[in-house]
């Protein structure tokens, strides 16, 4: 969740609590599952959904909306994944690792014109 998690609770359930008076309004599910993804709260998503499908009436969709959650919380931990690995590269040890690295061959490639003389 992010920064204010009682905060994302209580918006998410009073957005959870329209899905529930409206099953069928699709844009209610877009809005409520958008909400979960934007607060870092799709655990809390795949809750209400999970208990949602233990009814028959209503499994159908909440199965669909499961494997929707699912689907984005992969691509973002993909996401965040990548945005770390990039953040490596622009940190001060990136950048140490780098000059280093670059010492290392300059260094090579002088020792190895200097032996072949």
């Amino acid at each position: 969740m992010s920064e204010h998690p009682d905060e994302d609770q209580a918006i998410l359930q009073g957005i959870w609590a329209e899905v529930e008076s409206d099953w069928d309004n699709e844009a209610k599910h877009r809005l409520f599952v958008d909400t979960a993804r934007d607060r870092l709260a799709l655990g809390v998503a795949a809750e209400c959904y999970k208990t949602a499908a233990e009814d028959e009436a209503r499994a159908e969709q909440a199965t669909k909306r499961l494997a929707q959650i699912a689907l984005l919380a992969e691509v973002t931990l993909t996401s965040t994944r990548s945005k770390r690995r990039s953040a490596f590269w622009r940190s001060n040890l990136g950048r140490l690792l780098l000059l280093i690295l670059g010492t290392v061959l300059v260094m090579g490639l002088f020792w190895l014109t200097w032996i072949h003389r």
